[in-house]
């Protein structure tokens, strides 16, 4: 196969962080385009877990929502107050607000809310309504031996790794050299401590580590 025609369509500057990586292992052009393949492949196989963490991730914090501030939260003030305005570019209250006015339940609301505000659910802002008496409720088997709040940003660093190369999924950035083992990891862990059952149901569910291990053999 000739790839001249491959590169054009996929464009060089695209191209560029598998040249590289080509390059210093001597290997040429053409191996670059297997790469290409195979970071394609890689971040296909890690739609499923992601999907399946991202959706228990937020059906737990929503549990805890729900128990601290019934069913509505989204249109609760005491609720919406405790939400800051700004977090860096992101506009967390505005984006609970926004969604409240587009929808008429929290079923519908939840989906449709970014995944930083998740994210930034797990921030120490909330331990006191929230985690200080909500974390193991939700969260039963998370290791709480040095204090909620420590677990609480436990949790949260787990999810920023995962919401990093999630980003990167999304916009088909190369993910081939980011450390692939790590995100699963945060994945399998924030399951499990939801559930012994669910975290076993995700890590038999994807193919993350079936697919790592197809790389080029040049590139191991």
């Amino acid at each position: 196969m000739q790839y001249t025609e491959i590169r054009r369509a996929i464009t060089p500057a695209r191209l560029t962080a598998f040249d590289r990586a080509a390059q210093r292992r001597g290997a040429n052009h053409d191996d670059a385009i297997k790469v290409y393949e195979w970071n394609a492949e890689l971040a296909s196989a890690l739609l499923l877990p992601m999907h399946l963490f991202e959706v228990v991730l937020r059906n737990a914090i929503h549990e805890a929502l729900t128990l601290t501030y019934r069913e509505r939260w989204p249109w609760d003030s005491r609720f919406l107050y405790s939400v800051p305005l700004k977090h860096g570019r992101y506009e967390p209250r505005k984006d609970v607000q926004q969604k409240a006015s587009w929808y008429p339940t929290t079923g519908k609301v939840i989906p449709e809310l970014k995944f930083v505000f998740w994210e930034q659910m797990l921030s120490r802002r909330y331990d006191v309504a929230i985690w200080n008496p909500l974390l193991t409720t939700v969260f039963p088997n998370v290791p709480t031996g040095a204090g909620t709040s420590a677990a609480a940003r436990g949790l949260a660093r787990d999810v920023g790794v995962v919401r990093g190369i999630r980003n990167r999924v999304a916009h088909h950035e190369p993910i081939f050299s980011q450390n692939i083992t790590e995100v699963i990891d945060a994945i399998h862990r924030v399951s499990t401590y939801r559930s012994l059952d669910v975290g076993d149901w995700v890590k038999a569910a994807h193919r993350v580590i079936l697919v790592q291990g197809q790389c080029p053999s040049w590139y191991v």
